[in-house]
């Protein structure tokens, strides 16, 4: 399942855990939210809609997943948003878009988290709990646009940059073949 929207926090490089867990759960109790009890990662995007396989007929997960989306009264400009977790063992992978075949991706290795109004596609899998219960993970995070990265760990001089407006882009690929190379349909 796929869906599409614009990056409102990005923590897909390592995962939350230890003592910056237990701050977010503290955080995540004041508002009256639900904590988490396991190392995860997180994207969270508003904008989001979810990009059907067949708009006339969607699967029961793509209609679970689209029920989960949620408008912030706090913020209603950002239209629908969503928030994906990935608590499994390993961190989903990202992937950029071919610049001249929109359905080709490229995997790539993150220099950083990625920057707030990135567009994206999310991919999600639905997976089975040992109790037989259902879960939604974030797998990978397409980028729809030309990388940009936040200025969070980066030095003085970067992060004044990103004060006054400026976007770092990633480097042009380099020659040799990506580590894996898809062609999907969007």
């Amino acid at each position: 399942m796929l869906v599409r929207g614009i990056v409102d926090f990005s923590q897909v490089t390592k995962k939350l855990e230890g003592a910056e867990l237990e701050a977010d759960n503290a955080r995540k109790i004041q508002h009256g939210l639900k904590t988490e009890s396991r190392p995860h990662t997180r994207l969270a995007i508003s904008q989001a809609s979810v990009i059907f396989e067949n708009a006339s007929n969607p699967t029961i997960a793509e209609r679970f997943i689209e029920s989960r989306l949620y408008q912030s009264q706090k913020y209603p400009s950002k239209n629908y948003m969503y928030s994906a977790l990935n608590k499994g063992q390993y961190l989903p992978s990202v992937y950029v878009r071919d610049k001249m075949d929109f359905n080709t991706l490229s995997q790539i290795s993150l220099k950083g988290e990625l920057a707030a109004g990135l567009e994206v596609s999310l991919l999600l899998k639905v997976y089975s709990t040992a109790l037989g219960n259902k879960g939604v993970s974030l797998e990978a995070v397409i980028c729809d646009e030309p990388i940009r990265y936040t200025g969070a760990g980066t030095s003085d001089a970067m992060s004044s940059l990103f004060a006054r407006g400026f976007k770092i882009m990633a480097p042009a690929a380099a020659a040799s073949p990506p580590a894996h190379s898809y062609a999907i349909s969007a």
